[in-house]
């Protein structure tokens, strides 16, 4: 199995970083950000759910990509 496993500790890293901006941002305009988010989910054909903790969403995805990454590489040792 070959993927590029420092794009996808690079990509963790940035969604890490964007799950605490998106928290700060929640505490500013929650509503707002919400409705943005909406927007994209809808006009992407996905389905909006209110009750998504987006800041713990965006969280679990970049400890899932580190996981990966690290899985990948100890496969391939």
């Amino acid at each position: 199995m070959r993927e590029n496993t420092d794009s996808l500790r690079d990509l963790s890293a940035i969604l890490s970083s964007g799950s605490e901006i998106y928290g700060q941002a929640d505490k500013i305009d929650a509503a707002g950000l919400k409705s943005q988010i909406k927007k994209y989910v809808e006009s992407h054909g996905g389905t909006f759910d209110e009750n998504i903790d987006w800041q713990e969403f965006i969280k679990t995805r970049s400890v899932k990509l580190k996981a990966k990454a690290d899985a990948i590489d100890e496969v391939n040792r």
